[in-house]
């Protein structure tokens, strides 16, 4: 067979989501073949960074990789923004570029670049295949690399003249390539978290991505549940059903009070597929009560203790961590009540709080938006935010039903929301799906509304229009004398231009028309958009708050705290 019908048979046999990007001339081979074979969907996109964004929303829901393609110099180096989105957020992904045909190589042909070394930094493994024999070894190696101990992105650089070169080559099943088991902790690092655990009386249990990527979401509920301890997510993905009571909501920038008084508080913390990394502990300033032992879960030893110092480090599967720990504590705990009933309260004072906030009138407030779409969807539909201040107000009153329902880039790519939905779509085709994105990101990536509506992919935009960069705007009129720069938008009629692509569409500027308008977005059975002219509410930005030394967990309970 020759190099490309190898490449498009395994890609097949390995399962992945889609093939996505836009055609070039370092591709043609590969992508013929892709289309000749059948087996991978392919998605064409109208810029590469949405093949990549796409691949990313994909990895996330789907928890396995999908493949973004660019041409050789310019369609590689659009990826790289998606695939550093990917390296950041832990997703796997197959990232495959052309190359200027050996012969020319190193001469300064046109549109040639060293991707492998463009690419190195922010991928797990970044390789030029050199020989056409070669390139079984290398795929079969990046989609082992991509899937195995810390998800993320790998990159493959394929010349094009070697695309068309016959080799002996067999097409492999995954488990004869790379291990299709995930890893086991030490028995003896479990044996030491249960130890701490059995020992503490204000346990919590903080959920980080790395519950939801390996699956682990009902053995934490279970763990949690023994335990009689909050849970605290990240707000990256919301891995545990916020539907437990003593769920305490997100930790980080304008995440839960709730959350910050469990953490406070606590005297065992067991942070489970987590970096404890600046945005989910406010610039570093997490800091549990004085004696608070802290066990680290995590699949990859470089991520435990990286930013504080540990008790326990475990290293190894979330789920078979958490199910090792369900084992050895079973019918040994004798869980602090005062704890369960101090939480509650907690949840309650801060859920009350977030209900005291105005609602309905003109311009529209962006946590409306967020109560309204929690009231018109069902627990099977999927939020997909793109990156902005809102996000905080997602997080705050988007409650997740279910564990992976949820996505946020953390990585803070603008332009995620329509794509990132679009690929959660693809993994998710019997889910609703809503793509929430203010006005400056969502112009990043607006073009593929048109692939959205070629490929049948019924996701709901919903745009929140402040004429702004807001989190960009507000901080500079906080610590900047009021000074805006670069931060106002003029912006086009997002209706009509959502019209032009063959979008439903409206525009909604009172609270009062959110959930009808909403309501008719999710039922058009095809692309949507709802526009919303959005208030730009700088003294209550969540940026402007300080989830961890503002006071809010001492707060919230008038009466005494835990000693």
């Amino acid at each position: 067979m020759t190099v490309a019908e190898f490449v498009a048979r395994t890609l097949a046999r390995e399962g992945v989501g889609f093939v996505a990007g836009v055609p070039g001339s370092g591709l043609m081979e590969i992508l013929d073949t892709l289309d000749r074979e059948g087996g991978v969907r392919l998605v064409q996109v109208r810029h590469e960074q949405v093949a990549a964004l796409m691949a990313v929303g994909y990895g996330k829901a789907a928890r396995r990789p999908a493949v973004c393609v660019g041409t050789r110099s310019p369609g590689g180096t659009n990826l790289v923004m998606g695939v550093t989105a990917a390296f950041i957020e832990s997703v796997p992904l197959v990232c495959i570029t052309g190359q200027v045909p050996t012969k020319y190589r190193w001469k300064g042909a046109f549109e040639e670049a060293d991707l492998a070394e463009v690419f190195r930094p922010i991928t797990k493994y970044s390789v030029e295949v050199q020989r056409a024999d070669r390139v079984p070894d290398v795929l079969w190696e990046a989609l082992r690399v991509a899937q195995t101990g810390r998800p993320g992105p790998v990159h493959v650089a394929i010349p094009y003249d070697l695309a068309k070169v016959e080799i002996r080559a067999d097409v492999l099943d995954p488990e004869q390539y790379r291990p299709t088991s995930p890893p086991s902790p030490d028995p003896r690092a479990l044996d030491r978290a249960a130890e701490v655990l059995r020992k503490a009386r204000r346990p919590v249990l903080i959920a980080g991505g790395g519950v939801w990527m390996a699956g682990a979401s009902e053995a934490a509920l279970q763990l949690a549940t023994l335990l009689e301890a909050p849970v605290v997510s990240t707000w990256q993905k919301k891995p545990v059903s916020e539907t437990y009571p003593l769920a305490m909501g997100t930790m980080g920038y304008g995440g839960s009070a709730a959350a910050a008084f469990a953490l406070r508080y606590a005297d065992a913390v067991l942070a489970v597929g987590t970096r404890l990394w600046d945005r989910t502990t406010d610039e570093f300033s997490f800091r549990p009560a004085t004696g608070a032992r802290l066990v680290q879960v995590d699949v990859d030893p470089a991520a435990v203790g990286r930013n504080y110092p540990v008790d326990v480090a475990v290293v190894g599967d979330a789920r078979l961590a958490l199910e090792g720990l369900l084992e050895r504590l079973r019918g040994q705990m004798q869980p602090d009540p005062e704890w369960a009933r101090q939480c509650r309260l907690a949840r309650a004072a801060w859920e009350e709080r977030l209900r005291r906030r105005p609602s309905g009138g003109r311009p529209v407030r962006p946590w409306d938006v967020v109560r309204a779409l929690r009231r018109v969807t069902d627990e099977a539909t999927c939020l997909v935010t793109d990156s902005g201040s809102y996000i905080h107000y997602a997080a705050q009153y988007f409650t997740a039903l279910r564990p992976g329902v949820y996505f946020n880039p953390n990585s803070g790519s603008m332009g995620f929301g329509l794509p990132g939905a679009m690929g959660v779509h693809l993994a998710r085709p019997d889910s609703r799906v809503v793509a929430l994105a203010g006005d400056g990101g969502f112009l990043m990536t607006v073009q593929d509304l048109e692939t959205a509506v070629r490929e049948k992919l019924p996701v709901v935009c919903v745009v929140l229009n402040n004429f702004a960069f807001g989190s960009i705007n507000t901080r500079q009129k906080a610590y900047y004398a009021g000074r805006e720069v670069w931060s106002r938008l003029q912006n086009p009629d997002f209706v009509q231009l959502a019209e032009a692509f063959g979008v439903w569409a409206v525009r909604v500027e009172r609270g009062e028309e959110l959930e009808e308008a909403l309501r008719a977005a999710l039922e058009a059975g095809r692309p949507a958009l709802v526009e919303v002219r959005s208030e730009d509410l700088a003294e209550e930005s969540p940026l402007l708050q300080r989830w961890w030394d503002s006071g809010q967990a001492e707060s919230l309970l008038g009466e005494a705290v835990p000693a």
